[in-house]
């Protein structure tokens, strides 16, 4: 009787154990694409503002050749 309670009580154990780290498991993948998303939105920010950045740095260029030919006359 006593190695067959004994026996009940690790398998109650081990499945509780199993239990917690699927639980765990799950917590840290939502954590993971809640992550994932964040880097993909960042990612979308930097993207943006590097292509609004690119037309301004021409326009100050011609502007500094529009300058330089008019200090030139």
């Amino acid at each position: 009787m006593t190695a067959e309670h004994q026996r009940t009580s690790v398998e109650g154990l081990i499945q509780g154990e199993r239990s917690r780290c699927s639980e765990q498991l799950r917590e840290m993948e939502a954590k993971l694409r809640e992550m994932q998303e964040l880097v993909f939105t960042k990612m979308r920010e930097a993207s943006t503002d590097r292509d609004l950045h690119t037309p301004l740095k021409a326009e100050i260029e011609a502007l500094k050749v529009l300058l330089e030919e008019e200090e030139k006359r």
